[in-house]
């Protein structure tokens, strides 16, 4: 079965201002980076929005991210519970997996505290 993550950076406003929302299968997860000590970043592959040249140093090659923010330190613990909720199994398991749904104050880790999405979009 495949898993799809789940993040909500907020209450959906129906402005093109803010990425609120996003899901992506998670073999589409190209890597995690741990940016700062409270600040773990996870980037999707290039199929994830699309790459353009942004001269922005923040979005690593171009690509789209979630940066969550994490319990200082925490960052281990925080990648550990994203690896069970995904490997999960069992016909009981929902494919979504909500890493952070900030709305609604739910996190997949009690050391995921916030969200942030940024998608690089063809412009």
């Amino acid at each position: 079965m495949n898993k799809y993550l789940y993040f909500q950076s907020g209450a959906i406003d129906g402005t093109d201002a803010t990425e609120e929302c996003i899901m992506v299968a998670a073999d589409r997860v190209s890597h995690y980076e741990m940016k700062t000590a409270t600040d773990l970043r996870v980037y999707f592959d290039t199929t994830v929005g699309q790459e353009t040249t942004t001269g922005d140093a923040d979005v690593h090659v171009d690509h789209s991210f979630a940066a969550l923010d994490v319990t200082s330190g925490k960052h281990k613990e925080a990648l550990e519970a994203i690896a069970g909720a995904i490997n999960a199994g069992g016909a009981s398991k929902s494919p979504m997996v909500v890493v952070a749904d900030v709305a609604n104050s739910k996190f997949v880790s009690p050391f995921i505290t916030s969200c942030t999405i940024t998608v690089i979009d063809k412009s």
